[in-house]
């Protein structure tokens, strides 16, 4: 696979990818409801990779190159409970999954405890 620095869309509509593609993205970040067969398609008509979740359609079509990667709950690194650990494990391939961040990791930039107060490196 070429190296893809993403410019990415964030829940666009892929009746939209062309326009989108034109205009510099080249990625697509989440699906509204989907992916659906009718999202795959426009997208892969438009030439535009897509991270997603891991429905039973996506699933389905894993070894499709317009998926490039798995999306995951929303921020993981907050210990959220993670039922479904074990299934996401036993499906992953050899796509990287996509994890939202909350907040800075500490080791990089110290959290400061509040949303309201700046932070900054020490």
């Amino acid at each position: 696979m070429p190296t893809l620095i993403p410019i990415a869309v964030w829940l666009q509509d892929p009746n939209q990818a062309g326009r989108y593609k034109e205009a510099g993205f080249n990625l697509y970040v989440a699906l509204w409801n989907g992916p659906t067969e009718a999202q795959l398609k426009n997208l892969t008509a438009a030439g535009m990779p897509v991270i997603c979740e891991q429905n039973r359609l996506a699933l389905a079509h894993k070894d499709d190159p317009i998926i490039i990667g798995w999306m995951h709950g929303d921020e993981p690194d907050n210990a959220q409970e993670i039922v479904d650990r074990d299934r996401q494990a036993a499906l992953r391939s050899a796509r990287p999954p996509r994890a939202n961040r909350g907040r800075v990791p500490s080791r990089i930039l110290p959290w400061m405890g509040t949303v309201s107060k700046p932070w900054r490196a020490e």
